[in-house]
């Protein structure tokens, strides 16, 4: 889910990234973990869904950090694959529609144009005192009749981390030295990818060393928005701290 390149048209932006997939960066992730770390009780096997998990960087993580069994959904089937590849279980099927039984809790970073499903159906499938936590643009906070049901007091709306540093979802940058653009694989951090200087046609750097890629990030403000099953009464709103701060 991102707003990169958020003028296009729709048809324009799925096209370059069917059904929305933009892989959770990593920092993100971090704080996911952190909101989990205080969230989960100790010396529990919970079941977490990862919901549209692309290619498995969220499950993949928490599965390393909590003591849980994690499974993959995703819709589409070569990203499943190659999540099952890296080590995530992973069933290939739409998260909207699922049917399972038995989940604890459901985290994810959903599609921004099925959010609102994506949190419907997570908040159905798990039980009481059950985390559905998902990264969502901060906005999807703000007023609307579609969203107003699962913000109000009584929708088990549980905590707001607010993502000091908005997140890089982007899969293509400049070179700072020769200005041309080129594509990386997906979960390389843009302050430490490098592209061969072979491809570039700068002059000013020896051959066979490397171009440092610009950094970008993406044009919004996102935070994992995590809804508790039965939990009724106010929110609880924490500014994550940023990436200057925890190094």
């Amino acid at each position: 889910m991102s707003a990169t390149n958020r003028t296009k048209s729709k048809a324009d932006r799925l096209a370059a990234q069917p059904l929305d997939f933009y892989e959770t960066p990593s920092d993100a992730i971090a704080s996911l973990l952190g909101v989990l770390a205080e969230e989960l009780p100790p010396r529990k096997n919970p079941i977490i869904i990862d919901a549209g998990c692309g290619t498995g960087a969220i499950g993949l993580a928490v599965k390393k950090a909590v003591r849980c069994d994690v499974v993959g959904i995703e819709l589409d089937k070569g990203r499943a694959t190659e999540s099952n590849r890296r080590g995530l279980p992973t069933v290939d099927t739409s998260f909207v529609e699922l049917r399972m039984f038995d989940i604890d809790h459901v985290v994810g970073n959903p599609p921004y144009s099925l959010a609102v499903d994506f949190v419907y159906r997570a908040l159905d499938l798990v039980g009481d005192g059950g985390l559905v936590c998902f990264l969502l643009r901060l906005n999807f906070l703000g007023s609307g009749r579609q969203r107003y049901d699962l913000l109000a007091s009584h929708s088990g709306l549980y905590r707001v981390d607010v993502l000091t540093d908005r997140p890089s979802f982007c899969t293509s940058t400049r070179c700072k030295a020769c200005g041309g653009s080129w594509q990386f694989p997906a979960g390389i951090p843009l302050s430490t990818a490098r592209h061969p200087v072979s491809s570039c046609p700068y002059s000013g750097v020896a051959p066979g060393s490397t171009h440092y890629k610009a950094s970008r990030t993406d044009a919004v403000d996102y935070a994992w928005v995590t809804w508790k099953k039965g939990f009724t009464g106010d929110a609880r709103i924490r500014i994550c701290p940023s990436r200057k701060e925890t190094k």
